[in-house]
């Protein structure tokens, strides 16, 4: 019998980016696929039967006892028809058997427009004393090319090693809305441009807000152009909505479904071309 407050059901498009986005730091292996005729009329069954097989809902101290033996520890998440399932560090034939598991890091999940991936994340904090030396050494720097002579540049910061959720606007989506956005701002008034940045519809994680600066940057030199007032980067919505993710209920699946586990078949089949349904 499947927990019943195991969740897995995602209500909304936001909410699957954010539960890919926290899930890929500790489980970066994936495999994705689609509902299929065979389980259409009721997608219940295949969530029970991934949910059984790979034991998704197992509890803390099992899991424990499955990363102490080497095995993977699994997560199953659904939105619509579309499903993935995600691996940690371990054993994961259980999962490479049946499907083309890729790492989130060599090739990203695409998801209708977005684009979710593991990057190098920022840089190391310096001390108070490191600091100082290196606002001198920067002082420095900027007075001697200010002077014309020449004077070592300073050494920036180390880079992480730890790895962090990127989550941006997927190329063929972000083009799209960059053709779009300068066709507005070559016909429409300056308002109206200006609605198009507070109508967007994409969650403003850091990279996304980065991608429609540069947006802004190419509409700003259009209306320079027409002898219009460019756009303050105000316009451009930095604060993320947390809604719930998961349904109401949960997602559990009725304890009528639990019965003895047959073979999924061609449902947990995926291929790499399946892993950017819905990316734009």
């Amino acid at each position: 019998m499947i927990r019943e407050d195991y969740r897995y059901l995602i209500e909304d498009l936001p909410g699957l980016v954010r539960v890919i986005e926290k899930t890929i730091h500790y489980k970066p292996w994936y495999a994705t696929g689609v509902v299929s005729g065979r389980f259409a009329a009721d997608p219940a069954e295949l969530d029970r039967r991934m949910i059984r097989r790979f034991q998704t809902d197992a509890p803390k101290w099992d899991t424990w006892r499955m990363k102490q033996a080497g095995l993977a520890r699994y997560k199953y998440v659904r939105f619509g028809m579309r499903w993935w399932l995600f691996a940690s560090a371990g054993d994961r034939s259980a999962m490479e058997e049946r499907n083309a598991v890729h790492h989130v890091r060599d090739v990203p999940i695409k998801v209708d427009g977005y684009s979710i991936s593991l990057k190098r994340g920022g840089y190391e904090r310096r001390s108070r004393e490191e600091r100082t030396v290196a606002n001198e050494q920067w002082q420095a720097y900027k007075q001697a090319k200010s002077a014309g002579t020449s004077a070592p540049k300073p050494s920036p910061p180390k880079q992480r090693e730890r790895k962090v959720a990127s989550v941006r606007l997927e190329h063929n989506a972000r083009e799209g809305l960059e053709i779009e956005a300068v066709k507005l701002a070559r016909k429409a008034k300056r308002h109206q441009v200006a609605a198009w940045f507070f109508a967007f519809e994409f969650t403003p994680y850091r990279p996304i807000y980065e991608q429609q600066k540069a947006i802004l940057r190419k509409v700003n030199k259009i209306l320079h152009a027409r002898g219009m007032e460019q756009l303050p980067t105000s316009i451009i919505r930095w604060k993320r909505i947390d809604t719930p993710a998961y349904t109401a209920t949960g997602g559990a699946v009725p304890a009528s479904h639990a019965g003895d586990e047959r073979d999924l078949g061609s449902e947990s089949r995926v291929g790499e071309g399946n892993q950017s349904s819905g990316g734009k």
